[in-house]
């Protein structure tokens, strides 16, 4: 379901959410660049003392823990889990 979801997230050029499942961290509104032989590549943007910083990231899919984007202005959004929950 995640990299479905991953796969989804690069074609429609929607930016997601990707929480890991070893240490809880979270990175927000992630661009997907690639996903390919078990592995999701991904980048984001964030801003420091008024600098802009891009961070690229390589994840393994089964350190995934859930991944999420909003789909409207309202709380409602979509959400994969991973098959370990």
């Amino acid at each position: 379901m995640i990299e479905q979801m991953l796969h989804q997230a690069l074609t429609d050029g929607y930016r997601v959410n990707i929480q890991d499942v070893t240490d809880g961290c979270s990175w927000q509104n992630c661009e997907i660049l690639d996903v390919a032989e078990g592995c999701v590549r991904f980048r984001r943007c964030s801003v420091r003392n008024g600098a802009v910083e891009i961070w690229q990231y390589v994840l393994p899919l089964n350190r995934i823990a859930c991944v999420w984007w909003r789909t409207t202005s309202i709380d409602s959004s979509l959400l994969a889990r991973s098959a370990a929950d």
